[in-house]
């Protein structure tokens, strides 16, 4: 009797771990395969946005690039300029690269896109391409009487030119102060200037706090742009990657960036708000993406004698090959 009990439980148990054991393998071979093919995106923010997180913005595409496209998986992970710069210094890149001006990026792969601009071309070769775009603008109380302004203060982030885009635009200044984008808005709002030269991230917060200004366009120049590259050397990952940048560049895709409150290179970007329809309307040319930082540095103070009135700093910015 007690052989017949011992040999029904080891068939029972013999048939669960056949039943059951399949099932967990089969479950661990999904999760295996599923995530077999891990893409990495790296996120670096260089200038001020509108009202969204940009990589949030890549993020929800990658949901949707990964339903379309089984056991690939998109990561997208934020990185500061130096962070960056060290970890690709120490051999590691990642597959994709979403960054602004001052990364010096020495790595990537041909970027085989009909989106191409100059911005993005190193020696002839595409290389990367522009996803989003910003723009600056003139904020003063009441519409300029001319060129010449009494007082300005600057919203300027680590690696912009905004008085570029002032100089090229004809404007001068008496007086120049560049502050941090936080500082230099408070300043405007608290009327310790005539005009805030700024960027579409101060029309959102005006229109969030109800403040009127008027809003000039600086349409000569803008380095505000958000690039994509292909850093990655593995060209199974890399066909992914380009996949992914064809889908980031899509008309649909490049309509949905007033989700961020940013526009595009392309024109595909539509704004209720007159300041903001005015500004994603602008076509101008930036910098390369490439330009080292010692060449920000000294565009940077030639940018501010020729907003201070120097004709001569003004003719030599207008000279300035700003791709390489």
């Amino acid at each position: 009797m007690r052989r017949s009990i011992l040999a029904l439980v080891l068939s029972c148990a013999a048939a669960f771990v056949f039943i059951f054991g399949g099932v967990l393998k089969t479950k661990r071979e999904t999760v295996k395969k599923a995530y077999e093919g891990i893409v990495s995106l790296w996120h670096i923010d260089t200038f001020e946005g509108g009202t969204g997180s940009r990589r949030k913005f890549l993020l929800d595409l990658a949901v949707k690039y990964e339903k379309k496209h089984a056991g690939t998986l998109i990561m997208a992970i934020d990185y500061t300029v130096a962070g960056a710069e060290e970890e690709m210094k120490n051999g590691k890149f990642p597959d994709m690269i979403s960054f602004g001006n001052g990364l010096e990026l020495k790595a990537f792969s041909e970027l085989k896109t009909e989106n191409a601009y100059p911005e993005g071309v190193f020696s002839g070769t595409p290389a990367a391409a522009i996803w989003a775009k910003g723009e600056y603008a003139l904020f003063s109380k009441t519409e300029p009487s001319g060129k010449e302004i009494d007082s300005l203060t600057v919203s300027q982030s680590e690696y912009n030119l905004p008085l570029v885009a002032f100089a090229l635009s004809g404007f001068t200044a008496k007086k120049i102060v560049v502050k941090t984008p936080s500082e230099a808005y408070a300043d405007f709002i608290n009327g310790k200037t005539d005009c805030l030269l700024g960027t579409q991230r101060d029309v959102y917060r005006l229109l969030n706090r109800g403040f009127n200004a008027a809003v000039t366009p600086l349409s000569s120049f803008s380095d505000l742009n958000q690039f994509i590259a292909i850093t990655g050397d593995n060209p199974q990952k890399n066909a992914c990657a380009r996949e992914f940048i064809d889908l980031l560049l899509s008309d649909a895709v490049q309509n949905d960036l007033n989700k961020i409150g940013l526009f595009s290179v392309f024109g595909r970007v539509s704004y209720e708000d007159p300041s903001l329809s005015a500004l994603s309307e602008i076509r101008n040319n930036g910098v390369s993406a490439f330009l080292e930082k010692g060449k920000i540095d000294e565009i940077r103070a030639l940018s501010l004698s020729a907003a201070a009135g120097d004709k001569d700093a003004l003719k030599k910015i207008n000279n300035i090959a700003f791709m390489p």
